[in-house]
């Protein structure tokens, strides 16, 4: 855990007194000190969380409530990891990706979605020019199955997002990963399936 500036303690306390008279509040600070959540019981009995990034006290990154504690846990998680690479030094960002790359992005509150998206070309130091691409899914289970990207099949216009390492925020709330092929066969990559999820 980075240590804790006496500007920064000022301001959780703040935060922690704003918060208080929620039941079973807890908190869950990230590391690098770059964001806070807590996470609470409604009184309809609904599981919550409400977020903040940096020295933020009034303004609120994000308040939703969850069906299960998997993807409130979920949704923390995958927050904090995007708000600590956009406060790394812009000096320390590279760009790991090069064209065809295959792009997956996993998401979603209530069930699993799966998107992919490839990698037309670089732009500049630290973009590329993106598009989402189709995919292929079956039904294992019910509201379960599995799906694999089509990287032949482009859907929609392209656009351009920065870049930091292998991963790209294609919005506030979907992050894609770089999706490495499991094997390449006669010049095809090969791709493992992923799983998603339907509400219920």
């Amino acid at each position: 855990m980075k240590k804790k500036s006496p500007a920064f303690l000022k301001v959780d306390s703040a935060r922690d007194r704003k918060m208080q008279g929620k039941d079973d509040l807890k908190k869950k600070l990230c590391p690098l000190l770059t964001c806070v959540v807590y996470t609470y019981t409604s009184k309809a009995g609904k599981l919550c969380a409400i977020a903040f990034k940096g020295r933020s006290i009034r303004k609120v990154a994000w308040h939703h409530s969850f069906g299960s504690e998997e993807f409130r846990n979920r949704k923390i998680m995958q927050w904090m990891s995007s708000t600590r690479q956009e406060m790394v030094p812009y000096k320390r960002k590279v760009r790991e990706l090069e064209v065809g790359d295959l792009l997956v992005a996993s998401w979603g509150y209530e069930q699993t979605n799966i998107d992919y998206y490839k990698v037309l070309r670089l732009k500049g130091k630290l973009s590329v020019e993106l598009v989402e691409v189709g995919s292929e899914s079956i039904s294992t289970d019910a509201m379960v199955g599995k799906v694999m990207p089509r990287p032949d099949i482009e859907i929609g216009e392209a656009f351009t997002r920065r870049v930091e390492g292998k991963t790209v925020k294609i919005k506030s709330f979907i992050t894609a990963h770089l999706e490495e092929p499991t094997e390449v066969y006669s010049g095809v990559k090969i791709y493992k399936p992923r799983s998603w999820t339907a509400y219920n």
